[in-house]
């Protein structure tokens, strides 16, 4: 209920204590003496300054060429402008390929690639104040075993040899080697006298015997998928002989 200010005379103004939305109305003021009456209305509007909910998710993990939709659920009073940022710069939607829907309050990103990976920032204005929410886009990107390589060796006992296996993806891909199907374990690698290098992208057999021949694979894996190359590898048992 609206009390007397002790600023100012009573009969001249009142205060609203803390005020709320439920408090929005029209008031009067009437005045009254001997001589007459005199009546003024007002209207109130109260203005509430944006706000966005932390329920909401606000870490995403994405496959590349997929749609993401971020939710950005703000309130406030007028009803608040939304403007996009990625990493801090505002996001155009003919330019950076992003649509927002809702009246801003969902960004959409389809087909979506790694360079889109980044922060991303919903601001929300209004003449009460503003209110910001920053949520995170990863884009993973399933492994890729280069294809232009070497698959298909042929070497003579004792020879070393080496089997390139350069993979990209993103989060890195986890890399091991298989042989005839069987994973490679620390044990099988030590016994057979083989060394993997380079996190996984290289093989070398640094003294090839007649069991090393067989199908050699490089399996990536990460969270967005897998790939995977064979090599095979052929051991002849002794030197060709050179005729004088």
């Amino acid at each position: 209920m609206p009390k007397p200010s002790e600023s100012c005379p009573a009969v001249t103004c009142c205060t609203l204590p803390r005020v709320q939305t439920t408090h929005e109305a029209r008031y009067m003021c009437r005045v009254k003496n001997d001589a007459g009456v005199s009546e003024k209305e007002f209207n109130l509007q109260v203005l509430v300054p944006p706000s966005i909910s932390d329920k909401v998710k606000d870490v995403y993990q994405v496959v590349t060429n997929s749609t993401v939709s971020i939710g950005c659920p703000a309130t406030g009073k007028p009803e608040p402008t939304i403007t996009w940022l990625r990493n801090g710069q505002p996001l155009i939607a003919d330019v950076d390929d992003v649509e927002f829907l809702a009246d801003g309050r969902q960004l959409r990103v389809s087909a979506v690639q790694a360079f889109q990976t980044g922060t991303y920032s919903c601001r929300a204005q209004n003449s009460a104040g503003e209110a910001e929410k920053d949520f995170r886009l990863q884009v993973l990107v399933p492994p890729k075993i280069s294809t232009d390589l070497t698959t298909d060796f042929e070497v003579f006992v004792n020879q070393p040899i080496s089997i390139q296996c350069p993979v990209k993806g993103t989060p890195m891909p986890d890399v091991i080697w298989m042989f005839n199907g069987h994973a490679l374990s620390a044990e099988g690698l030590e016994q057979k006298d083989i060394r993997i290098t380079r996190g996984g992208q290289q093989m070398d057999l640094t003294h090839t015997l007649t069991e090393h021949a067989g199908t050699y694979t490089c399996r990536a894996e990460n969270d967005a998928g897998l790939d995977q190359r064979d090599f095979r590898v052929q051991v002849f048992g002794t030197y060709p002989l050179i005729k004088f």
